[in-house]
């Protein structure tokens, strides 16, 4: 109620009606809602949940077979990388040993019949210090092989790789070889030379660069 100022009279009025702005009936507070609309959306809310952890768990899957799958394709690169690297490592040791045997028993094969060809595989067999030793002292290897009409051939006993330096080209070799020397009566004598040699790659494959007796020999 208002009083009126200016002649002291008493006027009942409405209370002014709930609109909005824009006039239209306000919607009702969730409170004043009926219960089978609470309980409808209640229900699509229980009904939301599990399809939500199904796609969180659908990711988490996921994420976690790709991370597998990486991780399983690097380990196996690595295998891969490590198992071809000793393949490598392994066949050139081959490689070596294979010329080192060779190289001994052609160094420690002397016809005086076949000298010539004889000295031709020695030097073959050999490159930098020996190659020099065995250019130098052809003649002479000759002319005694010549003189004492001896025959002397080698077999090996043994030969191990001890070391290989692949990007030098360069590899240590330890061998025991039998050298039998036969004389011209028809005797024979046999010692077996416990050797250490030094290989270098060339154009031509490995050879040995320097020779020299181990000790031990019998």
């Amino acid at each position: 109620m208002t009083t009126d100022a200016m002649d002291g009279t008493t006027e009942a009025k409405d209370p002014p009606e709930s609109r909005s702005p824009d006039g239209k009936e306000p919607e009702p507070e969730p409170a004043t809602r009926s219960p089978a609309v609470r309980a409808a959306r209640a229900k699509a809310a229980v009904r939301a949940r599990p399809r939500t952890t199904r796609k969180v768990l659908a990711r988490v899957s996921v994420a976690a077979v790709l991370a597998a799958a990486l991780f399983a394709g690097a380990a196996t690169w690595r295998y891969v990388q490590n198992d071809d690297g000793a393949r490598h490592r392994a066949g050139l040791r081959d490689q070596v040993a294979a010329a080192a045997t060779q190289d001994v028993i052609n160094l420690n094969t002397l016809d005086h019949r076949t000298a010539a060809a004889d000295l031709d595989r020695w030097q073959n067999s050999a490159t930098g210090t020996l190659y020099a030793e065995i250019a130098s002292g052809r003649v002479r290897l000759a002319a005694d092989a010549v003189k004492n009409k001896t025959v002397s051939s080698a077999s090996i006993l043994s030969v191990a790789v001890t070391e290989v330096d692949e990007r030098a080209g360069k590899a240590a070799v330890l061998a025991a070889a039998r050298v039998t020397v036969t004389r011209p009566d028809g005797t024979a004598g046999v010692t077996v030379s416990r050797l250490v040699g030094q290989m270098a790659r060339t154009p031509a494959g490995w050879k040995m660069s320097t020779l020299s007796s181990a000790g031990g020999g019998e």
